[in-house]
């Protein structure tokens, strides 16, 4: 199964748990860049999500119920996104290929903002929420790589369509 497959069965299973779990969240990073505007490689699934300590321990219980997890690290803390990163693979398949998986913790009033304006896009029948353009571009200026001074010039673009 090629990269692209892999990501977007984890996208949607992902999706399919947190819908479940009635958790806020939305997709970001590039595979929101690919919905919204043109293909872009990327190597991860990037959430978005709002949550506590306690409700993460039940998502990751409820993941754990159907994707393999192998690493799970303490939330990584930067200027302005806290990221908690799990690498995982599909359950019951000998060679599956790893995914990470990245969780941007919802603290920024921009986070919170991206929340509440969203798109449902179906993915292998899951209803499945990523970021509309506006927002992305936010997070992205907050983010501030080069990749995502890129994609800001892409989102930009679509916006003018």
């Amino acid at each position: 199964m090629e990269i692209s497959n892999i990501l977007i069965n984890m996208l949607a299973n992902v999706a399919d748990i947190l819908n479940k779990l009635k958790v806020k969240y939305c997709v970001i990073g590039g595979l929101a860049v690919s919905m919204l505007t043109r293909p872009r490689a990327t190597e991860d699934v990037d959430f978005l999500i709002f949550t506590d300590n306690s409700e993460r321990d039940n998502l990751l219980k409820e993941l754990s119920k159907k994707i393999d997890i192998i690493q799970n690290k303490e939330p990584f803390v930067f200027k302005n996104a806290t990221i908690w990163r799990l690498v995982v693979k599909e359950k019951n398949l000998e060679n599956s290929d790893f995914v990470i998986l990245d969780f941007l913790l919802a603290e920024k009033s921009e986070h919170k903002k991206a929340l509440n304006s969203t798109l449902n896009i179906n993915i292998n029948n899951t209803t499945v929420r990523v970021i509309d353009i506006e927002n992305l571009i936010n997070i992205k200026k907050l983010a501030g790589r080069r990749i995502d001074q890129i994609d800001i010039e892409e989102l930009n673009k679509a916006l003018k369509q």
